[in-house]
Protein backbone atom coordinates (compact mmCIF):
# COMPACT_ATOMS: atom_id res chain seq x y z
CA UNK A 1 0.00 0.00 0.00
CA UNK A 2 1.30 3.63 -1.02
CA UNK A 3 1.41 6.03 2.01
CA UNK A 4 -0.65 9.35 0.90
CA UNK A 5 -0.21 12.50 0.93
CA UNK A 6 -3.34 12.72 3.61
CA UNK A 7 -1.73 9.48 6.13
CA UNK A 8 1.88 11.37 6.04
CA UNK A 9 0.44 14.67 6.99
CA UNK A 10 -1.70 13.13 9.74
CA UNK A 11 1.08 11.53 11.26
CA UNK A 12 2.81 14.72 11.61
CA UNK A 13 -0.13 16.18 13.03
CA UNK A 14 -0.48 13.85 15.34
CA UNK A 15 2.87 13.05 16.67
CA UNK A 16 3.03 17.17 17.24
CA UNK A 17 -0.62 16.84 19.12
CA UNK A 18 0.69 13.71 21.31
CA UNK A 19 3.83 15.93 21.99
CA UNK A 20 2.05 19.08 23.12
CA UNK A 21 -0.41 16.69 25.58
CA UNK A 22 3.07 14.81 27.11
CA UNK A 23 4.49 18.14 27.50
CA UNK A 24 1.56 19.10 29.94
CA UNK A 25 1.63 15.71 31.79
CA UNK A 26 5.48 15.85 32.31
CA UNK A 27 5.15 19.79 33.74
CA UNK A 28 2.51 18.69 35.88
CA UNK A 29 3.65 19.54 39.76
CA UNK A 30 2.13 16.94 41.46
CA UNK A 31 3.54 14.21 39.52
CA UNK A 32 6.52 13.46 41.63
CA UNK A 33 7.96 10.72 39.27
CA UNK A 34 8.85 13.75 36.61
CA UNK A 35 10.35 15.84 38.90
CA UNK A 36 13.69 16.02 37.18
CA UNK A 37 11.92 16.52 33.39
CA UNK A 38 9.95 19.35 34.88
CA UNK A 39 12.89 21.81 33.78
CA UNK A 40 14.56 19.81 31.42
CA UNK A 41 15.49 20.98 27.50
CA UNK A 42 14.23 17.92 26.54
CA UNK A 43 10.71 18.64 27.30
CA UNK A 44 10.96 21.15 24.21
CA UNK A 45 12.21 18.69 21.79
CA UNK A 46 9.16 16.75 22.06
CA UNK A 47 7.21 18.46 19.53
CA UNK A 48 10.38 17.81 16.97
CA UNK A 49 10.93 13.88 17.87
CA UNK A 50 6.96 12.72 18.09
CA UNK A 51 6.22 13.65 14.15
CA UNK A 52 9.52 12.00 12.94
CA UNK A 53 8.65 8.98 14.79
CA UNK A 54 5.04 8.59 13.91
CA UNK A 55 5.93 9.47 10.32
CA UNK A 56 8.90 6.55 10.35
CA UNK A 57 5.90 4.39 12.09
CA UNK A 58 3.79 4.58 9.45
CA UNK A 59 6.69 4.21 6.26
CA UNK A 60 7.92 0.95 8.42
CA UNK A 61 4.45 0.07 7.71
CA UNK A 62 3.87 0.73 4.24
CA UNK A 63 7.18 -1.62 3.67
CA UNK A 64 5.43 -4.27 5.96
CA UNK A 65 2.24 -3.83 4.52
CA UNK A 66 3.79 -5.75 1.14
CA UNK A 67 3.50 -8.57 3.57
CA UNK A 68 0.01 -8.00 4.70
CA UNK A 69 -1.94 -4.94 4.53
CA UNK A 70 -3.02 -5.56 8.06
CA UNK A 71 0.11 -3.73 9.56
CA UNK A 72 -1.10 -0.77 7.67
CA UNK A 73 -4.35 -0.56 9.75
CA UNK A 74 -2.37 -1.60 12.84
CA UNK A 75 0.22 1.45 12.30
CA UNK A 76 -3.11 3.81 11.54
CA UNK A 77 -4.77 2.59 14.72
CA UNK A 78 -1.95 2.92 16.98
CA UNK A 79 -1.10 6.25 16.28
CA UNK A 80 -4.66 7.13 16.99
CA UNK A 81 -4.78 5.27 20.35
CA UNK A 82 -1.63 6.56 21.38
CA UNK A 83 -2.69 10.34 20.56
CA UNK A 84 -5.84 9.89 22.19
CA UNK A 85 -4.21 8.16 25.32
CA UNK A 86 -2.18 11.57 25.49
CA UNK A 87 -5.18 13.54 25.44
CA UNK A 88 -6.69 11.48 28.15
CA UNK A 89 -3.83 11.75 30.66
CA UNK A 90 -3.10 15.70 29.40
CA UNK A 91 -7.54 16.43 30.64
CA UNK A 92 -6.77 14.32 33.53
CA UNK A 93 -3.47 16.27 34.99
Amino acid sequence: MKTSKRDTLFSLLVGGLTAFFLIFIFKNPYIKEFEGLKDSVILWFLPFVFPVLFLFGIFLAEVLSKISNVFYQIARFAEVGILNTAIDFGILN
